[in-house]
């Protein structure tokens, strides 16, 4: 006999997983945010603290070489994926149409990590927020 609360678990599920994945890119977002005390949001706020043909808020090395430049310019890259990847189709869907299985949350609970990991290999270009402490 079904009761119906297979289905209900399922969704249910899904949900709890989406949540998780949604809050831990998110959670990149606002630690950049503290980091560069920029309050942008979304792709915008990634390419002004990455910003590998500009003036950068967060670098992951000087800068000098082409290499470096690209390694900057793969960063901003990874940062902008995430975020299109997972948090705007999950922000602009209803939670009962989330598809995310426990897999595919650890993988992007995967990439978040990475994300952090990255950040704590990055610097604040110095003079672009005093009161911002490096990263090591």
């Amino acid at each position: 006999e079904d009761d119906g609360m297979g289905d209900f678990l399922g969704e249910y599920t899904e949900a709890v997983y989406g949540s998780a994945v949604l809050e831990s890119v998110k959670g990149v977002m606002s630690r950049v945010r503290e980091m560069t005390g920029l309050t942008d949001d979304g792709r915008k706020l990634f390419e002004q603290a990455f910003s590998w043909n500009g003036d950068p808020y967060l670098r992951i090395n000087k800068g000098e070489t082409r290499s470096e430049k690209d390694e900057q310019r793969g960063l901003q890259d990874f940062f902008c994926g995430l975020l299109g990847l997972v948090r705007n189709p999950l922000s602009h869907t209803l939670k009962l149409d989330w598809n995310i299985d426990e897999r595919q949350s650890i993988e992007v609970l995967t990439l978040a990590s990475a994300a952090h990991k990255y950040l704590d290999r990055c610097f604040v270009v110095p003079g672009k927020r005093s009161n911002a402490r490096m990263c090591v």
